[in-house]
């Protein structure tokens, strides 16, 4: 089931990412007090996020940056 909340004179639904996508800053502000002050309906489910997952057999490495020695730096 779908929140909608009125912003301004827009009618905003959760579960449409565009709509959350197109507020101004001042408008999201406002949905997100708005959704912080109102409980969850019974049954009520959170929003599915899209999980995005790298190709199978991709990997990645974290490498340490070296360490740079300013005083014996030729700079």
């Amino acid at each position: 089931m779908s929140r909608i909340y009125t912003i301004g004179d827009k009618q905003i639904s959760l579960d449409d990412p565009e709509a959350v996508r197109a507020l101004n800053s001042d408008e999201l502000a406002e949905l997100l007090r708005l959704t912080q002050q109102s409980p969850p309906e019974p049954g009520d489910t959170g929003p599915d996020f899209p999980v995005l997952q790298p190709p199978a057999g991709t990997g990645f490495v974290l490498l340490q940056q070296p360490v740079v020695d300013d005083a014996n730096s030729d700079d």
